[in-house]
């Protein structure tokens, strides 16, 4: 995994006190942060990566990035975390922007590039 969404949820973290749990800044301040610093990295090229392997890497630190907006622990159960800090789940989010390419490119038939390009089976 690129160490780019690892520093940037790191420099969110920092806006928080982690210590005592305390946010420094408002809610949505920290959710803005959260969603500009962590999720547009994660996003970048997400319809060429979305199919790897390693799209797990990334969904942990989205999650840790939306334990951090929502304040809560590591025993609160994933399918939780996008309901509790108000943000897509991870796997929408990637399926959304390979959905918006995919519109792309059948409004632009003359790219060199096809739908099944990016619709084949995932890479395994």
């Amino acid at each position: 995994m690129d160490g780019r969404t690892f520093d940037r949820f790191y420099i969110s973290g920092e806006i928080t006190n982690e210590v005592t749990g305390h946010h420094t800044l408002p809610a949505n301040t920290l959710r803005s942060s959260a969603l500009a610093l962590c999720y547009s990295a994660a996003e970048y090229c997400a319809p060429v990566w979305s199919r790897s392997a390693h799209t797990s890497q990334v969904d942990v630190q989205l999650n840790s990035a939306m334990r951090l907006i929502s304040g809560t622990l590591r025993s609160t159960p994933l399918p939780w975390l996008p309901v509790l800090s108000n943000i897509e789940p991870p796997a929408l989010q990637r399926k959304a922007a390979t959905d918006k390419l995919v519109e792309k490119i059948v409004k632009h038939d003359s790219w060199p590039i096809q739908p099944s390009d990016i619709l084949s089976p995932p890479l395994l």
